[in-house]
């Protein structure tokens, strides 16, 4: 049995990630205050470094929190667009982050 450091939250969840001077859109899940699992367009390998951008509606503001790809894999879905599916783990989390994240778990699980 895997344990976790940290309550997950299955609830899916819109990201807005920057890399490689990029934007884009990703759906986060099993998110965690320590990690999540993103879903989008765009294959990034373990080891790159990405910014997250989420809206933390239970505390009415945006978190951005550096993270860092640990795992990734591509995943195909029945429309047959190109997705890929990755694990990130954060870089950095303050204090305040870690409340906010225990709210939502609170809120969401």
């Amino acid at each position: 049995m895997e344990q976790r450091k940290h309550p997950r939250v299955k609830q899916p969840l819109r990201v807005s990630c920057v890399a490689d001077y990029k934007v884009f859109e990703a759906r986060a899940d099993n998110i965690s205050a320590s990690g999540a699992m993103l879903e989008c367009a765009e294959e990034y390998i373990p080891g790159e470094e990405l910014l997250l951008v989420f809206n933390a509606y239970c505390a009415r503001r945006l978190l951005t929190i550096p993270a860092e790809v640990v795992w990734s894999d591509l995943k195909g879905n029945s429309e047959g667009k190109v997705q890929y599916k990755m694990g990130v783990r954060y870089l950095y989390v303050s204090s305040d982050h870690l409340k906010i994240f225990s709210e939502f778990v609170a809120v969401c699980h």
